[in-house]
């Protein structure tokens, strides 16, 4: 009966060399058989005969160590490289090792080199080990090459665990005499900061050596080095001529690049043929630069055959300009679901701007029907990598309950983020979250927190906050001083109640040297704001002559303004005036009707003079009581009677009330309302109005606007000033 091991031995008797290895292994292991190194010697004998390199490496590892035969160097050499020369890796291993040493042959540095080289080049992941063993020996006889072999082993961890020093340490040595990959290396790993502080100088310097060794890799690098100025000062001419040296010597990615310096300096040629070059060699980021090159030319059927090869092949920037081609039926017929698949496509790929630009395809409903879910979900992917757009756009999206339940709290946390990159539409929200309240923690100590943060990034009305912390000793302890250097950041960002404080305090000298000057410069401020308390203060400072030359005509017009808004102290002073004769002509029964105002009536009956005169259509009585509406100035807050005043004055083209009822409608978020209104008074004259529609249209989505345009182009005419 035939088992596994006489079945062996009966195809070993009839000459077939594996089935002759098979018995000298198990022999050689004692697999199923007693260990016996003679029988072992005998059958491997037999297959190395017939050309088995296997068989015959274990041949001379038998005759070095002297197992079932008598020890021969000489023998293990022969049987040695007769398996090394049928690419038997560990005979060729061995083989270098016995060059390396003289051992079993004489010993020659030049044969070492040549097999090492024969062996790293078939080398495999199972071979790395032993390979790692040969290069250090090799290596450290001085051989370049294996300098070189045994520093990438450091370098990407085969056969040895990655290690940036040791690979510095090897390719130095390799580079030291001149080996140009290891020169590259190093500039790699200096380029990079692999191992080493990141050096370009250093980079450059082995980069050269290598590229003068006509180094393609190394070329490139250099076109690079001069292209962006790394290390080096920008040079296009210098970053095209190495990026040619390499790009001659077959380089892809050299042949692109000359195409990325042509389109971006003033050299003078084309970036058309070498972007064609290295696109039908298959260079994907030169078919999507191609394919735009063409379309900003306008032909569209060459754009769209470059960008699909692109696309196809997972080119974000390419998909998304396919994606637009779709969107905008350019070259190919209108299709917004296949836009929207581009456009999935590159944004799946994660990045940021094709992922905010998703969100807004959802959020605009551009192509698709508007859903806020999924415009909130391709926000905060490119919002949770740091993109300020998207950042600003969740912020928008809680704060204004966009898609999800309306949080101040998750509002404010994103407008911060964004706020903090410098975002200034951000930084404006986040202002009037501030002045508003909304979001802002009620325990003192944590509004203080959030004060500070805002403060730190820009915020005025943080700013002002955090001054009247300090000056009043709020949760913190008190510090006239700290509180002056906020009221002074808030200040000078136009916030007016920090420009009236600082008036007084320079009025006054408090806690800053006295100085009537400086008062007047803020108060004029406040004043040209609408501060009315800064307006009287101003006109106490030209009654008085104080820090500027004494008006009374100046004072008496600015008592007017304050005493119509509603300031007892300004309508006695214009009492007296009217009395004195001081700015104005001498009018005792003005005088007394100012008096008496301030004196006896109440803010009702003032409220009544002003509706009559309102209802008779004078535009500044109209006005004015839109103004005590708004403001709860002796009558009951309300907006709504004070947007009904505000209208009949703008209705009869007055830019002032124009604004007025944009900056209401603001208030009350109605943008498209605000846009409008303010796009009015802007082109009847008023400036406060242009620059309040310009911040207004990033709070707008592309409908909004142009249904606030179209409503803009028809108001124009109706409400023309008068």
């Amino acid at each position: 009966m035939f088992t596994p091991n006489n079945m062996q031995a009966a195809a070993a008797g009839l000459g077939l060399a594996q089935a002759q290895y098979s018995l000298g292994e198990m022999f050689a292991k004692g697999q199923g058989v007693p260990q016996d190194y003679t029988q072992a010697y005998a059958w491997y004998r037999k297959a190395a005969e017939q050309g088995h390199a296997s068989a015959q490496y274990n041949l001379g590892e038998m005759f070095a160590k002297g197992q079932g035969v008598p020890q021969d160097d000489t023998l293990a050499y022969t049987w040695t490289r007769k398996a090394a020369e049928q690419g038997h890796a560990s005979a060729q291993c061995r083989l270098i090792l016995m060059y390396s040493e003289g051992r079993g042959v004489s010993q020659d540095g030049e044969q070492a080199t040549i097999w090492c080289s024969k062996f790293f080049k078939q080398s495999e992941s199972d071979r790395q080990v032993k390979a790692a063993v040969v290069a250090r020996k090799v290596a450290g006889q001085g051989d370049e090459e294996a300098q070189y072999h045994l520093g990438m082993m450091y370098y990407e961890g085969q056969g040895v665990p990655q290690d940036y020093q040791q690979a510095l340490v090897w390719f130095h040595k390799a580079a030291d005499q001149g080996f140009a990959k290891a020169q590259r290396y190093l500039g790699v790993m200096y380029y990079d900061g692999e191992g080493v502080p990141q050096d370009y100088q250093q980079a450059y310097d082995w980069f050269f050596e290598a590229a003068s060794q006509e180094d393609v890799t190394a070329q490139r690098y250099l076109g690079g080095m001069y292209y962006e100025g790394e290390g080096v000062p920008q040079d296009y001419q210098q970053a095209y001529d190495w990026f040619c040296a390499a790009a001659e010597r077959g380089s892809l990615e050299a042949e692109f690049m000359l195409g990325d310096v042509c389109a971006n300096s003033y050299l003078g040629a084309s970036p058309e043929g070498y972007y064609l070059a290295a696109a039908e060699r298959d260079h994907r980021e030169a078919q999507s630069r191609l394919g735009c090159l063409y379309y900003d030319r306008g032909d569209v059927v060459q754009a769209l055959t470059w960008l699909s090869k692109a696309a196809d092949r997972e080119h974000d920037e390419a998909q998304f300009h396919l994606g637009m081609m779709y969107y905008e039926g350019q070259g190919v017929p209108q299709d917004y679901q296949q836009a929207l698949a581009w456009f999935h496509k590159a944004a799946d790929q994660g990045d940021i701007e094709k992922q905010f630009h998703l969100g807004e395809v959802y959020a605009d409903g551009q192509a698709v029907p508007q859903d806020y879910q999924q415009a909130l979900i391709w926000f905060r992917k490119a919002a949770d990598q740091g993109y300020s757009k998207a950042q600003f756009r969740l912020g928008f999206m809680y704060a204004d309950a966009q898609g999800v339940p309306q949080d101040y709290q998750q509002a404010y946390d994103w407008f911060s983020k964004a706020a903090d990159q410098g975002d200034i539409y951000a930084q404006r929200r986040l202002e009037d979250m501030y002045f508003h309240g909304q979001g802002i923690p009620e325990d003192d100590m944590q509004a203080l927190d959030w004060y500070r943060k805002a403060a730190d990034y820009g915020v005025a009305e943080a700013q002002f906050n955090l001054g009247e912390s300090y000056a009043k000793g709020q949760g913190i302890p008190k510090d006239d001083m700290l509180a002056v250097d906020w009221f002074l950041k808030a200040a000078d960002q136009g916030h007016i109640k920090a420009q009236f404080h600082l008036g007084e305090r320079y009025a006054k000298g408090q806690s800053v040297p006295q100085d009537d000057t400086q008062a007047l410069g803020w108060y004029r401020k406040a004043a040209e704001k609408g501060h009315t308390k800064a307006k009287f203060n101003l006109a106490v400072m030209y009654c008085e002559g104080l820090g500027v030359p004494q008006d009374y005509r100046q004072a008496y017009d600015l008592f007017c303004e304050a005493a119509e808004e509603g300031d007892t102290e300004a309508q006695y002073r214009l009492g007296q005036m009217c009395t004195e004769g001081q700015g104005v002509q001498q009018d005792y029964t003005l005088a007394m009707a100012w008096l008496r105002t301030a004196a006896e009536l109440d803010g009702m009956q003032i409220a009544m003079w002003y509706h009559n005169a309102a209802e008779q259509g004078d535009v500044q009585a109209q006005i004015k009581l839109g103004n005590w509406y708004r403001k709860g100035l002796g009558v009951s807050q309300d907006n709504k009677q004070a947007l009904a005043w505000y209208r009949k004055a703008a209705d009869q083209g007055h830019s002032d009330a124009q604004f007025k009822l944009g900056d209401l409608m603001y208030c009350n978020e109605d943008y498209v309302q605000a846009y409008v209104w303010f796009s009015v008074a802007g082109a009847n004259g008023n400036d406060d109005a242009m620059e309040s529609s310009g911040r207004l249209v990033r709070l707008l989505t592309p409908a909004q606007l142009a249904e606030a345009q179209t409503l803009v182009s028809r108001f124009f005419e109706d409400y023309q000033s008068k």
